[in-house]
C-alpha cells in the first residue's frame, strides 16, 4: 500500500525589508512548521563596533528586520550593503531626535549599543540611554536590550586591577543606565554585559550571572547572544555577563587565560 503523503510544513518565504516591512506586520514559516511575526528591531549606535555587528547579523535573519540609528557623519556603507535601513542620524542625547527616531521606526524591540570611550567627557552611556529608554516607554516599545560592559553594577570586582581606576568613571555611567532600565517599567528588558570585544573567529559565547566572570567576547558572539535573546522568552528581565568560552580569564589574583584542561570557574547559563 502506498503511504499517504504528509503535508509540507516547511518552506522558504521571501519577506519585505525596510520601508515595506514598516507598512505591514509580516509572518514567516520556520522549518518546524511554526509561524512567527517578523519583528522590527531598531539598533541605536549602529555605525561601528557592537552596533554595526548586531545590525548586520539581524539583517540576515528571517525573524527580524534590522533598522539603524546612527550619528551624524558616521559611515553607512556596511549597513547599506547588508540591507539595514538607516532611519535617522543624530545625537542620542538629543530628546527631540530620539523621539523622532523611535516614532519613525516604530520598532518591536530596541537594541542600544550607545557607548563612549574612557576619558570622553561627552559620552552618552547614561544620558543617551536614559533618553532612549524614556522614549521607548512613552511610545510603547515592549522589548529593550542594553549592551553594557563587564565592570558595571555588581560586576565591578571582575575588572582587572591595573585598569580599574581608568575605567571606573565609564563603568559608573553604564551602571546608572542599567539601573534606569531596570526601574523604567519597560515590560521586557535584557542587560548584556560584554567582555572586551575582538574581531575574528570566536562564536562560542557563554552567559553567566556570576559577577566575577571575566574574559573577551567576539563581535560575532555578541550578535548571536542578542539574536537568541530576541527569540527566546526565557531571556527577559535578566542581567548576564557574556564572554567567549575560549577566552575566559581569571582576574584575581592574576590576569591570564585558562588552559584548555581547566574548567570554567563560574556557573554558566544555557542559551
Amino acid at each position: 500500500m502506498a503511504q499517504a503523503r504528509l503535508p509540507v510544513t516547511h518552506f522558504h518565504v521571501r519577506f519585505a525589508r525596510g520601508r515595506e516591512a514598516k507598512r505591514s506586520k509580516l509572518r514567516v514559516c520556520c522549518a518546524h512548521g511554526s509561524i512567527h511575526e517578523v519583528e522590527k528591531v531598531l539598533v541605536v549606535g549602529a555605525s561601528r563596533g557592537a552596533g554595526l555587528a548586531v545590525a548586520k547579523h539581524l539583517s540576515q535573519s528571517d525573524r527580524f528586520v534590522a533598522l539603524a540609528g546612527i550619528q551624524v557623519g558616521s559611515k553607512d556603507e556596511e549597513l547599506t550593503k547588508a540591507g539595514v535601513e538607516i532611519v535617522a542620524r543624530g545625537d542620542a542625547r538629543d530628546e527631540d531626535f530620539v523621539a523622532k527616531l523611535v516614532e519613525k521606526a516604530r520598532p518591536d524591540a530596541i537594541v542600544s549599543c550607545i557607548g563612549g570611550k574612557v576619558g570622553d567627557c561627552r559620552r552618552a552611556d547614561y544620558t543617551g540611554n536614559r533618553c532612549l529608554i524614556d522614549t521607548a516607554l512613552n511610545l510603547g516599545v515592549k522589548k529593550f536590550i542594553l549592551i553594557s560592559s563587564i565592570g558595571a553594577g555588581d560586576s565591578e570586582a571582575a575588572i582587572p586591577g591595573p585598569s580599574k581606576d581608568a575605567v571606573m568613571p565609564l563603568m559608573m555611567d553604564k551602571t546608572r543606565a542599567e539601573i534606569y532600565l531596570k526601574e523604567s517599567g519597560i515590560p521586557r528588558y535584557f542587560i548584556l554585559r560584554a567582555g572586551p570585544l575582538f574581531h575574528g573567529n570566536g562564536d562560542e559565547s557563554l552567559l553567566s550571572e556570576c559577577p566575577t566572570a571575566y574574559g573577551e567576547l567576539s563581535y560575532v558572539g555578541l550578535s548571536k547572544v542578542v539574536h537568541t535573546c530576541l527569540s527566546e522568552e526565557k531571556m527577559w528581565s535578566k542581567t548576564y555577563s557574556s564572554i567567549d568560552r575560549e577566552r575566559v580569564y581569571v582576574s584575581n589574583p592574576f590576569v591570564r587565560p585558562l588552559e584548555s584542561f581547566e574548567p570554567i570557574p563560574f556557573p554558566i547559563v544555557e542559551m
